[in-house]
């Protein structure tokens, strides 16, 4: 039994004081063995949950030395942590070990630290208060958290900004208008409201593309799917666009690659989209520029292109086309009339509908867009084959 074998029993025969004495020992037996096969079987819990949870795991001993480190740590601090490895070599110079020893529970030190380009928080707090205790170490990657704060402080910002500038026309015209009274000629007041009619306009299309947005990140937009020839929208999309494509010189081409087939989906959802990537590249195209129209399909998938001569988007803004209220050129972009939301709600009908849409590289100048969707839906709660099926049931 002292050196761990409990699964030897003595035979018991005796009632006397030796009898009771080995029996005693025999039941002592058993129940170490149950207690210590319940004690290995939660170091295997423990074990596997350090082993495959994310967040990093460090643990040191009351003198400062490593007793435990799961793989995530490692990853997380993007070295490796040997058996060797001390407090102070890893975390000394944050905090003093011993500061963080002598923190009473519930406290802990909370902090954070950059590597590389992740930004980790830490939580440092003593296990226990007895001699066998020590330190230990939880490490949280909040790199995603604090950009998407970023990102939500700059969206706010721009909000602010794209409804003061039309606001602040508006109440100058207005008040222009009111204190000149009879004194303004009558042509100069009606290009003043023209001015107030264009800003409140253009507030309103901002308001209306923020609630889309908000509809479709709620997931309260619901979507018609409908099997419907994929080839029709492109060319409806196309041919609603010619007449402003003419207007500016342009050459707009439609040359599809093959039979399109029937896809499933939202077509007038999915014809917005078509038509804020076609409207881009013919308003960000100068003046007698050349768009050519694009279409083919896979055994899975349907895709469209859009390719243009235009100003193009430089490298360092690609990454980021697709974000909210982002512009690579904002005073030409407000002097047409844009948001700057259009390729947002866009990626976000297309992501709805399992597609992608993305910037294609190509050489030369201009843009070229990519929308790809699949063809069935994998969705639970199919539509119907037949589009007449699914309006009805609508």
């Amino acid at each position: 039994m002292a050196a761990g074998d409990f699964d030897s029993q003595l035979p018991v025969e005796s009632t006397d004081e030796i009898g009771i004495l080995t029996g005693t020992f025999n039941e002592m037996a058993d129940v170490l063995q149950a207690t210590l096969a319940a004690v290995e079987n939660e170091r295997n819990k423990l074990d596997t949950l350090f082993l495959h949870m994310t967040d990093g795991v460090v643990a040191f001993d009351r003198e400062g030395h490593l007793i435990h480190c799961n793989p995530a740590a490692t990853e997380l601090l993007r070295r490796s942590i040997d058996p060797s490895c001390t407090y102070e070599e890893l975390l000394g110079d944050l905090h003093p070990f011993q500061n963080v020893l002598a923190l009473q529970k519930p406290n802990y030190i909370e902090d954070e630290l950059v590597v590389g380009d992740r930004t980790l928080a830490l939580y440092l707090t003593p296990f226990s208060d007895k001699a066998q205790g020590g330190v230990l170490i939880l490490l949280h990657d909040v790199t995603e958290q604090h950009r998407n704060e970023e990102r939500r402080k700059e969206f706010v910002a721009n909000v602010s900004h794209e409804l003061r500038t039309p606001l602040t026309n508006v109440r100058s015209y207005a008040e222009t208008i009111r204190d000149a009274g009879d004194d303004i000629p009558r042509e100069m007041e009606n290009n003043f409201l023209d001015i107030i009619i264009t800003e409140t306009d253009r507030m309103t299309h901002i308001v209306q593309d923020l609630l889309t947005l908000s509809r479709l990140d709620a997931g309260s937009t619901e979507m018609v799917f409908t099997r419907f020839p994929f080839h029709d929208a492109i060319e409806s999309v196309v041919r609603s666009n010619s007449l402003n494509a003419k207007q500016r010189g342009h050459e707009l081409t439609y040359v599809p690659e093959g039979e399109l087939p029937l896809i499933t989906g939202d077509r007038s959802r999915l014809e917005q989209v078509m038509m804020n990537i076609l409207g881009n590249a013919i308003k960000y195209t100068p003046d007698g520029g050349h768009i050519r129209v694009t279409a083919g399909a896979s055994p899975d998938t349907a895709w469209m292109e859009v390719r243009d001569d235009g100003i193009g988007i430089p490298e360092k803004d690609r990454e980021r086309i697709f974000d909210r209220f982002y512009r690579v050129d904002k005073a030409r972009s407000r002097e047409s009339g844009g948001t700057g939301l259009g390729l947002s709600i866009a990626r976000e009908i297309v992501q709805r509908h399992h597609g992608t849409i993305s910037l294609v590289p190509h050489e030369g100048p201009g843009t070229t867009v990519r929308l790809e969707l699949p063809i069935t839906q994998p969705a639970p709660g199919a539509p119907e084959d037949t589009a007449e099926n699914t309006s009805a049931q609508q």
